[in-house]
């Protein structure tokens, strides 16, 4: 599909220009240069994948009737995108380093205003947004396990849930220990925050169920529809466990970097699922309906 492609093109011209951007940064020492690029271009980037997702998904969830749990699947993966969104409006967007922030404050301040839709952004693209996904996978998966499809975990798979189980228990320690040592209650923000590793790890032990079963499969639009959603949760786990290295001074200078780099390609495969599964789906209309036409006549 044409717009298959130009997600690709967009994702590949980003990527190629913040590579350059990072080699000016290196060579002149000057972090404006990434400052001033990832939020922006890298926030539009991401809405504009939003969109794409959101349109294509509405229109996937229309060929699937009302009970049906691929609708399920979809509608709720079409509620994620908005608030992907949402989101990356409002997180990208409001940063206090982005060069239009002084003007998005109203003229008596507004500081705190910005700093609550921040937070919100950080809400919707969190928890909210892993939940749905999550359900909608559970819809997909339940599909899949119907049809007698549905993969086993590969050994490499287990291991690598174990490795993600350590880290979630290791963040969920930490809030425990930060709890405790707080004189006051935790805010709720901070409570809202705390289910997203656990959320992600749900999320990655479907994504490598349905990257399985779809590997089953023979090659077509469908198995490449569920192994790019996949990929987008690979990507969205790898950007979450980037951004804590970063908190813990693991992940410094240009390689922070790296965490940008993940949502953009993480979005454009939210972006590429259901082009492909509207690509199988049109394909086999089409396919019914030339098929037909014999016995018409």
């Amino acid at each position: 599909m044409a717009r298959t492609s130009l997600v690709t093109k967009i994702t590949a011209a980003y990527l190629a220009i913040g590579t350059v951007t990072l080699i000016v940064w290196r060579i002149t020492g000057n972090a404006r240069w990434a400052s001033v690029f990832f939020p922006l271009p890298g926030g539009l980037v991401i809405m504009y994948m939003a969109i794409v997702g959101l349109w294509l998904g509405i229109q996937v969830t229309a060929y699937f009737g009302p009970g049906e749990a691929l609708r399920k699947a979809w509608t709720l993966i079409v509620l994620s995108n908005i608030l992907m969104f949402a989101s990356a409006a409002l997180v990208q967007l409001l940063r206090a380093d982005f060069p239009l922030y002084p003007f998005l404050l109203a003229p008596g301040g507004g500081e705190r205003a910005l700093s609550v839709a921040r937070l919100n952004g950080l809400t919707v693209g969190g928890p909210i947004r892993f939940t749905l996904i999550a359900t909608g996978l559970f819809f997909v998966l339940k599909a899949y396990r119907q049809s007698g499809l549905l993969a086993r975990l590969r050994a490499f798979d287990w291991l690598l849930l174990a490795v993600m189980a350590l880290y979630v228990g290791r963040n969920l320690m930490a809030i425990a220990t930060m709890v405790k040592g707080q004189p006051a209650s935790p805010r709720f923000w901070q409570m809202v925050g705390w289910p997203v590793e656990p959320l992600l790890w749900v999320l990655v032990a479907e994504a490598l169920l349905l990257f399985r079963s779809a590997q089953q499969m023979e090659a077509g639009s469908i198995g490449r529809c569920w192994k790019a959603l996949a990929l987008g949760i690979f990507l969205t786990a790898a950007s979450d466990i980037g951004i804590w290295a970063a908190n813990y001074g693991y992940l410094e200078g240009h390689w922070r970097a790296l965490i940008f780099y993940a949502w953009v390609p993480a979005g454009a495969a939210f972006a590429r699922a259901p082009a492909l599964q509207l690509e199988a789906i049109r394909a086999a209309t089409s396919r019914n309906a030339s098929g037909a036409q014999p016995a018409d006549s």
